[in-house]
């Protein structure tokens, strides 16, 4: 070795600020453990084969797969840049690998998604500067070296061999839950959005109907997701627990698990929380969430005694985070319990953990079976619903050619009249069915513009309007707009128990009228009625 730019970066880096722990160090190439808990390699790209040091780099990487890396290469010119940014993962959701270069020049480089500014950097930058690299003994830096008791090398072994088996293989169950939770995410938006509550309660979303006769709603509603915000949270969070328990305990294992996290959920959700109803995978997630804190106090041999205090402390950082989240609007804290609840319980009495590691074969045949009958349970439900609710009939309804409006399907087609520029159109009978829909169109001729959208709107929109006979008005006068169009809409009650919206508005071409009848023993049916009256477009 002799003293030059590499060596005084090695210098660097065990001494203050960055006080890191050095592994090795050889004529080229050397590793230290950083105080971030990241593992850096330095090597020296000014002498030596270059095919050599690119492959130590390649290795160092391929080896180290379970840990956060900082790469750093002294002397060279910028091919090593190109070099560097390669051995980066595309994306980095396991760990970290950041790069640093410091060329001939004494120039300082970084890669992508690494700081200039951070301490190795800023060590780097100085080095850079001198004029001269310092004089380094290499027999100090080799002295420095530390030296691990046969203990530490067990316990590095340990947790080396453990996070290697929890990333090995893929883990299939997990894949397939997340795909089958984007597939239904993606008929919820071709049937009519993915927010939109009739869609939802017509694909399974559990409500009070779960004990009313339709009870798969308490694993249907697993599948459903409330905007694309909700499926990515759940996507990701069920790809980070879901991979790690599946590779521990098994697939077979793991399909119990979910299916009774999910179930216990619906449950808790169903019978404790007050929202009107509920969807998402949460429930389901908080059970493999509540089966890894479980673990983490009760290993049962499958975590090494090296790795439980880490794995304690992910485990309740991770619980934290996601309470915390509990707590904020619209998110159903009775589903995250009761599946939380669940999954720890299904791992402190053993049912998931017992036999994993000592007698798996002896029990491959039970766990075959009732992984069959739960997956059948929780795949068959959204089947059992989407049947039952058919929400592919919440479509668009033609009005004549004059207009659309979105209209729950099920109470039929429209029934249209034209004739001079008016246009009346009735969906739905309120004697037969649970609401109906009456639409006046009255076309005006030339299509106004937006100015004179709002003044001929501005002329009647505080006009004192007659309700229907025997109708009690029962709320203030709602307004709306969309691009082509503003209204308002008034609320009427009759004694008969039929509830009665009336909308008046202007569009670009036409004044209109719409009301919605529907009984007030199904109240769900105002949500789809006033909908449907927000969506009327007339071209």
């Amino acid at each position: 070795m002799r003293s030059n730019r590499y060596l005084d970066v090695v210098r660097s880096l065990v001494d203050e600020p960055l006080e890191a722990e050095l592994l090795a160090v050889g004529p080229h190439v050397a590793v230290a453990a950083m105080r971030d808990s990241t593992l850096a390699m330095v090597v020296d790209a000014g002498s030596g084969d270059a095919t050599q040091i690119e492959a130590a780099l390649e290795h160092f990487v391929g080896q180290a797969s379970d840990a956060d890396l900082k790469l750093v290469v002294v002397g060279g010119d910028a091919r090593w840049h190109a070099v560097l940014a390669r051995l980066q993962p595309k994306v980095m959701m396991r760990r970290v690998v950041q790069v640093f270069a410091l060329g001939d020049d004494g120039v300082p480089w970084v890669g992508a998604r690494t700081r200039a500014d951070s301490p190795l950097g800023v060590a780097l930058a100085e080095v850079g500067k001198r004029a001269a690299p310092r004089d380094v003994d290499p027999d100090e830096l080799g002295a420095r070296v530390k030296r691990f008791s046969a203990e530490e090398r067990a316990h590095a072994e340990d947790v080396h061999a453990f996070v290697s088996s929890t990333r090995e293989g893929t883990p299939v169950v997990t894949f397939v839950l997340i795909g089958l939770i984007g597939a239904m995410f993606g008929l919820e938006w071709l049937w009519g959005g993915t927010e939109f509550v009739p869609t939802l309660i017509r694909m399974g979303a559990n409500d009070d109907s779960a004990f009313d006769g339709q009870p798969w709603r308490l694993l249907s509603c697993a599948w459903l997701h409330a905007g694309p915000l909700h499926v990515l949270v759940n996507g990701y969070v069920l790809y980070s627990l879901g991979g790690f328990l599946e590779r521990l305990i098994g697939a077979r294992r793991l399909v119990v698990l979910y299916t009774a996290a999910a179930l216990g959920g619906g449950l808790a959700s169903a019978t404790l929380s007050s929202a009107v109803l509920s969807v998402g995978a949460s429930g389901a997630i908080w059970g493999l969430l509540g089966a890894s804190v479980a673990l983490a106090w009760r290993p049962s041999g499958l975590i090494p005694d090296a790795v439980v205090p880490a794995v304690r402390r992910n485990a309740m950082v991770n619980v934290v985070l996601n309470l915390a989240v509990s707590f904020l609007p619209n998110i159903d804290m009775m589903a995250h319990l009761g599946g939380g609840l669940v999954g720890a319980a299904l791992v402190l009495t053993g049912v998931v953990t017992r036999g994993v590691s000592t007698r798996p074969r002896s029990h491959a045949r039970a766990w075959s079976i009732a992984a069959i009958v739960s997956g059948a349970l929780l795949g068959g439900a959204p089947v059992v619903a989407i049947v039952h609710g058919q929400p592919w009939r919440i479509v668009a309804a033609g009005l004549g050619g004059a207009a659309t409006i979105t209209a729950p399907a099920a109470l039929g087609p429209a029934a249209v009249d034209r004739a001079d520029g008016r246009v009346e159109a009735s969906i739905g009978d309120p004697l037969r069915d649970r609401g109906a829909l009456t639409v006046v169109i009255v076309e005006h001729g030339d299509a106004l513009s937006v100015h004179e959208l709002d003044a001929a709107f501005a002329e009647f929109r505080d006009d004192e309007v007659e309700g229907p006979p025997g109708g009690e008005r029962v709320a203030e006068r709602e307004f709306f707009e969309g691009p082509r169009s503003r209204g308002f809409i008034e609320r009427y009650r009759f004694d008969n128990g039929i509830e009665m919206m009336v909308a008046f508005a202007v569009h670009a071409t036409a004044n209109t009228r719409v009301e919605a009848l529907w009984w007030d023993s199904h109240p769900e049916a105002e949500g789809e009625l006033r909908a449907s009256i927000v969506s009327l477009s007339i071209p």
